[in-house]
């Protein structure tokens, strides 16, 4: 009950910092966003994590925590899966921006 009686007397005060929200009219173009650079960017990472499980192979045994080796490679394989979808599609749109 407190709270409320606190809410209540600071309300005009929150509720006047508090911006309202624009609406621009402006027409707004998509971002020509292709996915390689993220995809490429994920499979780095965790080529880079399975280096790291290498180097650490032995503390990760001592804790049974081997499981990160095959989490890292696995999603290191699936990124090169979806790397080549990623670049198949970005020639697609290419060569239908080109015959438009």
């Amino acid at each position: 009950m407190h709270s409320l009686r606190l809410w209540a007397r600071y309300a005009h005060i929150v509720s006047a910092s508090i911006p309202e929200p624009s609406i621009s009219t402006e027409s707004s173009t998509p971002l020509d966003v292709d996915g390689v650079t993220a995809v490429s960017i994920g499979c780095i990472a965790f080529a880079l994590g399975f280096i790291g499980c290498v180097i650490f192979r032995d503390q990760l045994a001592a804790n049974s925590q081997q499981w990160w080796t095959w989490v890292c490679v696995v999603g290191f394989v699936l990124g090169l899966g979806g790397l080549a979808f990623v670049m198949r599609r970005r020639a697609a749109y290419r060569a239908h921006r080109q015959t438009s």
